[in-house]
Formats: structure tokens, C-alpha cells, sequence
């Protein structure tokens, strides 16, 4: 019998996302929540990093059964837009990817960006930090432990996810590069692995955030 949840989530679509940490998360069996922003080009001029492209990503979630989750058009800050920006940003997002999770671009979120979501999506996640029980209290302002060059120790990342099992908590991880030191969010794919052996000797369950919010609905 499992105590707790853990999600991985990869933002922004980047290039060695699909090339080394999945392959990584696959090895264990492990399922992730990709989010990926419409206009791939932008974000990878944007964060001068390579970023690959929707389709690709449709076709790659598609075939390894991994869940792909809405990021905006262009990753912009939807709490920065007008309502009627906001609402053609999540209704292309929608139709572009067919996801049931939103990953709130850079977790900027309002009242109306909140209300929008809600017509087109199953659940939202913020960049609050905390863990999430289940059900979550509001699936539309989830929160999450997100990863950088700063916080990420296995031992620490260890730590929170015994501390979710032993609470019976929902534990949202959320990673962005790997192997890139030049960047702020990015971990050493050696540190994820080790992180993840530790989970995988845990009585824990791995879930992608449109697993956990579908199997609500069902209790509901």
C-alpha cells in the first residue's frame, strides 16, 4: 500500500528535456507532466536556450505516455494581459495541446486568469511553494517545489518526499533544464537520478498532475 503522491513537471519544452531527463525518468518507469507554450521559436529566443518544438512534443508525450499540459501561447505572464487576451491565450493553448492541466506561464495568475482557466482546464499550477493535499483544496491554484541551481540537494529533495508520504501529502515537483549550469533552473541529471532512486524505494506513488485530478473527478 502507497502513502502520498509525486508529480514531475518539466516547463518550457526545452531541447535536452526530451533527450536526457525523460529517457532518465523512463528507465524508472516514471510518467511526467511536460508543459510546452505554443510558440516554441519565441520562448527558445527568448531564454537563448533550445526549445523543441509542439509537434514534436505531441508526438513524443504520444508515444512514451507521457501527460502534456498547456504553457501559453508565448509564455506570457497571463496576469499581464486583458481578459480578452487572457482568454484567446488559453483557448489556443487548449486547442493547440488538448490538455486537462495548465502550468500557469512564469505562475502569474489573477482572479480572471483563474476564471478562464477554469472554462478550458481540469486544474492550474502556480509557483507557490508548499505541498498540496488530496483532493487539493483549489485544483486551480496548485502549488509546487520548484527546482534551481541554489535549492536542489537530494537529500533535501529526499527529504520532502518522505515527508510527503509520511503526511500523505501531494508532492508537485517541477524541473526546468539539466546538465546547464549557465542556467538558474537547471539540476545535474546525476543529482535527479539520485533523487529519484530514493523515491522509487519509497512506498510512494509517481502520477502526472492530469492523473491525480482525473482519479478526483472519478471520487467525486
Amino acid at each position: 500500500m502507497t502513502r502520498g503522491i509525486i508529480s514531475f513537471v518539466f516547463d518550457d519544452g526545452y531541447s535536452e528535456i526530451m533527450s536526457d531527463a525523460l529517457p532518465l525518468l523512463e528507465k524508472y518507469k516514471i510518467k511526467a507532466t511536460i508543459a510546452v507554450p505554443i510558440e516554441t521559436e519565441k520562448v527558445a529566443k527568448t531564454e537563448n536556450s533550445n526549445v523543441s518544438s509542439l509537434s514534436s512534443w505531441k508526438e513524443y508525450c504520444f508515444k512514451k505516455g507521457h501527460e502534456l499540459g498547456a504553457h501559453g501561447k508565448n509564455h506570457s505572464p497571463l496576469s499581464t494581459l486583458s481578459e480578452e487576451q487572457i482568454r484567446q491565450d488559453l483557448s489556443e493553448s487548449k486547442t493547440a495541446t488538448n490538455a486537462s492541466s495548465l502550468i500557469y506561464p512564469g505562475g502569474a495568475f489573477d482572479p480572471r486568469v483563474k476564471r478562464i482557466a477554469t472554462e478550458y482546464f481540469s486544474s492550474a499550477r502556480t509557483t507557490k511553494r508548499g505541498f498540496e493535499t488530496f483532493p487539493p483544496k483549489d485544483k486551480y491554484e496548485l502549488c509546487t517545489f520548484n527546482a534551481t541551481q541554489k535549492n536542489f540537494a537530494p537529500w533535501k529533495w529526499n527529504f520532502w518526499a518522505l515527508r510527503a508520504m509520511v503526511e500523505n501529502k501531494w508532492l508537485i515537483e517541477t524541473f526546468h533544464h539539466v546538465n546547464h549550469p549557465d542556467k538558474i533552473h537547471s539540476v545535474q541529471l546525476t543529482e535527479l537520478e539520485a533523487h529519484i532512486k530514493f523515491i522509487n524505494q519509497l512506498p510512494i506513488r509517481i502520477a502526472t498532475i492530469g492523473q491525480v485530478i482525473s482519479e478526483n473527478k472519478v471520487a467525486q
